[in-house]
């Protein structure tokens, strides 16, 4: 197995040729050579942001490995959601930075989507008031990457975090374990209540790359927030961030969708340096 290091700054398919197409890739990623990567991603250890305010023994940094495709620069690789796309390390940075400001202290479920390697996620895993994570992505070869990424960083992780996988196609009916995420009904083993009053925090790096995708995922993303706030369990944000600007005639098609589907929106402010860059991260949640 290749291993390098990097320091982030920052089924059987019966059914139309667009569906075959996509199980084609799936093989080739599935069949591509892998390789684990570290990011180490840098924690404020004084001021308001501090991750993590609740440890003694404060870190400066967060170390997480993924297991992605070995050639990241290979003519396949902008095709597969098998590598770490540049969004990525840089929401994850975002987040580690900003975490307290993000939470105010709240205990945290997070959902990932299209979360590919996992990167974000499992960076999220370390920090505090997280408690439970589910990845999710429509690729199963990402998800198997997931788990092994959950083998391989769950000795960072505090006590007590449950971190899962899932299966997801966007625009298509939730799925059980979903649901159990938004839905009050799920109940606190430990404490045999509802677990009221803890944040939904979706997240997604690069994940708006046509036209196609834009009424699916935001359909998805409403779906969860509605399902939450219909819970009585107070409403969820997404955090969404990409690495290059989306062009005149998507971002126009997201306008529309996310306002029929009554999503509000808020630009975040960034260094001027990574939006040079192209770096974005939008929030949204229910109007």
């Amino acid at each position: 197995m290749i291993y390098r290091d990097k320091v982030s700054n920052y089924e059987n398919v019966d059914g139309d040729g667009e569906q075959d197409l996509t199980a084609l890739g799936f093989l080739f990623d599935a069949a591509a050579a892998k390789a684990w990567v570290r990011h180490k991603f840098q924690a404020p250890t004084t001021g308001p942001f501090d991750c993590h305010a609740e440890d003694k023994d404060l870190r400066s940094s967060i170390e997480v490995e993924v297991q992605v495709i070995a050639d990241e620069d290979g003519p396949g690789a902008l095709q597969t959601g098998q590598r770490t796309w540049p969004a990525a390390p840089f929401l994850a940075q975002y987040l580690v930075e900003h975490w307290a400001g993000i939470t105010f202290d709240r205990k945290c479920e997070v959902l990932e989507l299209g979360a590919g390697c996992g990167l974000v996620g499992l960076t999220l895993a370390q920090l505090s008031g997280v408690d439970t994570i589910i990845m999710t992505d429509h690729d199963p070869g990402s998800l198997k990457l997931i788990q092994e990424g959950i083998f391989r960083n769950q000795h960072r992780w505090r006590d007590g975090v449950r971190c899962e996988i899932s299966h997801m196609e966007w625009g298509k009916e939730l799925n059980r374990q979903i649901v159990s995420l938004v839905n009050i009904e799920r109940v606190n083993a430990e404490h045999g209540s509802c677990k009221e009053g803890i944040m939904l925090l979706l997240v997604g790096s690069d994940l708006v790359y046509s036209l196609d995708v834009v009424e699916s995922l935001f359909k998805t993303v409403a779906d969860l927030f509605r399902h939450r706030d219909e819970s009585g369990r107070g409403r969820g944000q997404f955090l969404l961030c990409g690495s290059f600007a989306l062009g005149d005639e998507i971002e126009k098609r997201v306008a529309e969708v996310t306002e029929r589907l009554k999503l509000c929106t808020e630009r975040l402010i960034l260094g001027r340096e990574d939006e040079r860059r192209g770096m974005w991260i939008t929030k949204y949640n229910l109007a």
